[in-house]
């Protein structure tokens, strides 16, 4: 699908050079097999695999996202952490990451944000 989605690729791209631009901490993420899935068995019934995250702590932009998606199943979720929140079942997710370009920084904090998803 994320290669199908060339309008989805844009919106990365354009967002992380926004965020680059002006200094900005990444507020969002990929996470491949992500491990939050198994707290939603509902949603998890109707995905293929495998399947895709958009993690933010931005619910705004991640209803902006949502709009311009097809095939998308949306929730929120609390993650006690960063970590927990792009913990993946694949161990092979930060070479994946570094190969796309994501940086994943697990020192950054939430701050009581309660990150959205897109699946």
């Amino acid at each position: 699908m994320l290669d199908e989605e060339e309008h989805f690729q844009e919106q990365l791209f354009e967002r992380l050079r926004y965020f680059g631009e002006r200094e900005l901490v990444q507020d969002f993420w990929l996470v491949i097999e992500p491990k939050f899935l198994d707290n939603f068995p509902k949603i998890t019934q109707r995905l293929r695999r495998p399947a895709v995250a958009l993690v933010s702590t931005n619910g705004t932009w991640i209803t902006f996202m949502k709009l311009r998606l097809d095939r998308v199943l949306y929730d929120s979720f609390e993650a006690t952490s960063l970590d927990e929140a792009l913990a993946s079942i694949l161990p092979l997710l930060s070479s994946i990451s570094l190969k796309i370009g994501w940086r994943h920084t697990p020192s950054m904090n939430l701050d009581g944000g309660i990150p959205s998803c897109l699946k």
